[in-house]
């Protein structure tokens, strides 16, 4: 059985953190910045006395924030227009770095490394200045992006020391640049753009945390939870613990690529641990998971309607409380008709779960690997799948929003081909029809399918057919052209 499937659109999510560590104030900065048309993140280090480095870091920050909020719009894919504005960003913030330290006669000679990516559709473009580093997280290995501005790198590359003994070399802190040395700086940019794909990490960091932290070791850090801001703060903790020699700041962003826009799932748990196994297969099934204190449980059925989860699971580790938590849910007139999936973890009897409410009883969290097609399953006898057919991509959006209103999970396609593949992996209860071509062959396909011959057919395209007559004579069971009343038909032939 296929995983449930909505409209898909690219999402990325990012996080940063900055610790002064064993050091008495912190000259890191980092940005964090998003768009609709692209994301920016950075991370500077900055170096000087009497507060110098920190007001180094943070004017690079500001400038390279007000920068590309400043930056007029250019195409997603135009690679050259990316790399000259991540130069140009560089550049600015470096002048912006120098001209402070020479009107201020007490930061003279202050300075700031600078690492900024720069994401743009789903192509990362790097340029970097100094020691901070940039790395790709993918499939559970690790790639350094850059390269260091350092004389023990000048060192590695010239073969007189290891890689291994350039962590340990007293020279290590040497840079041999910084923003702010002067009006004009080498920026390296790296050559090609990164093509991303799902589920793809990049991280930024100071030198802080490379200091202490092996790269695998900050690889394997994101198996710990999918969502950047734990990952962040764990290499923080991670990196205290060993004693933190520098400031450590850390940006992670999270490339999801194009996501399934899925139904939501509300989970209550209790235990910390589970929670983690918990996001890492709802979230990367799809679905829009999100958490609630067992204490807040009646809040659900005052949700408005498009806000409600669609199913909601209970693991709670005293088992009145679970059991408690289902009768509930059930009994309540809001909230009774969503499925409640309880994970007794042992606790809790699986027929007492079944008399309590629960739609299904998972009676241990061991068997999470088993999560995945019983939420599926509960999702699919709950809610009526849609599937939309567009032929001018947009113009269904309000039927769509209204339908999902409506609480059921609506798919807009932009192709037959593409709606032809979604059947194959789940069979939908109603098709929206929204084309003016093709109309008789789509109709007759859809109706000597076994997926879909028991399927209600709607043409809501005007000028697909002449009247509701014809609409029946290609094959189509109704023919509507106002959003609402194709929302009234679905209401009342697939709500339960």
């Amino acid at each position: 059985m296929a995983r449930p499937k909505s409209k898909k659109k690219i999402q990325i999510s990012a996080w940063a953190i900055s610790d002064p560590g064993s050091r008495d104030h912190n000259e890191d900065a980092f940005l964090i910045l998003k768009s609709a048309r692209q994301h920016v993140i950075a991370v500077c280090d900055g170096m000087g006395g009497h507060a110098a480095g920190e007001v180094a870091s943070g004017l690079a920050v500001e400038t390279l924030k007000e920068f590309f909020t400043n930056l007029q719009e250019s195409p997603d894919d135009d690679e050259a227009s990316a790399m000259v504005d991540l130069r140009d960003s560089i550049a600015t913030a470096n002048r912006s770095i120098h001209a402070d330290s020479k009107a201020n006669p007490s930061r003279e000679g202050m300075g700031s490394t600078c690492v900024v990516g720069l994401v743009r559709g789903n192509k990362l473009y790097l340029g970097h200045v100094g020691d901070s580093r940039a790395y790709l997280i993918r499939g559970g290995g690790i790639r350094q992006l850059t390269r260091d501005h350092s004389f023990v790198e000048e060192m590695v590359k010239a073969g007189m020391i290891t890689p291994h003994e350039a962590h340990s070399n007293p020279q290590r802190n040497v840079i041999l640049q910084s923003l702010g040395r002067s009006d004009n700086i080498n920026i390296d940019l790296l050559e090609e753009a990164v093509i991303l794909r799902q589920n793809d990490y990049v991280l930024l960091c100071s030198d802080g945390l490379t200091a202490v932290v092996a790269d695998q070791e900050v690889a394997e850090s994101v198996e710990r939870d999918v969502d950047p801001k734990p990952v962040c703060e764990y290499l923080v903790k991670l990196t205290n613990r060993r004693g933190a020699p520098d400031n450590v700041t850390v940006a992670l962003l999270r490339y999801d690529g194009e996501v399934i826009d899925g139904p939501p799932v509300c989970l209550l748990c209790s235990d910390d641990d589970a929670k983690d196994l918990y996001r890492l297969v709802l979230r990367r099934e799809g679905y829009r998971m999100f958490e609630m204190d067992i204490a807040e449980v009646g809040r659900i059925a005052k949700m408005a309607a498009t806000d409600r989860p669609r199913l909601i699971i209970v693991d709670q580790s005293d088992p009145e409380v679970a059991l408690d938590t289902c009768r509930a849910l059930t009994g309540n007139e809001e909230t009774g008709s969503i499925p409640v999936l309880l994970v007794s973890n042992g606790h809790v009897d699986v027929e007492a779960g079944r008399q309590a409410g629960a739609g299904h009883v998972l009676p241990n969290t061991a068997l999470l690997t088993d999560l995945s097609p019983i939420v599926r399953h509960l999702l699919e006898e709950s809610t009526a799948l849609i599937y939309v057919l567009e032929e001018v991509p947009g113009r269904q959006e309000e039927l769509v929003r209204e339908l999902r209103g409506k609480g059921f999970i609506v798919i807009p396609h932009a192709s037959a081909q593409a709606l032809t593949r979604a059947i194959e992996q789940q069979q939908p209860r109603m098709l929206i029809l929204d084309i003016t071509r093709g109309v008789e062959r789509l109709c007759q396909q859809f109706k000597t399918d076994p997926a879909t011959v028991g399927c209600t057919i709607v043409l809501t395209a005007e000028g697909s057919v002449a009247s509701s007559r014809e609409a029946h004579s290609v094959g189509a069971d109704y023919y509507l052209t106002k959003a609402q009343d194709t929302v009234m038909l679905a209401a009342m032939l697939l709500s339960k």
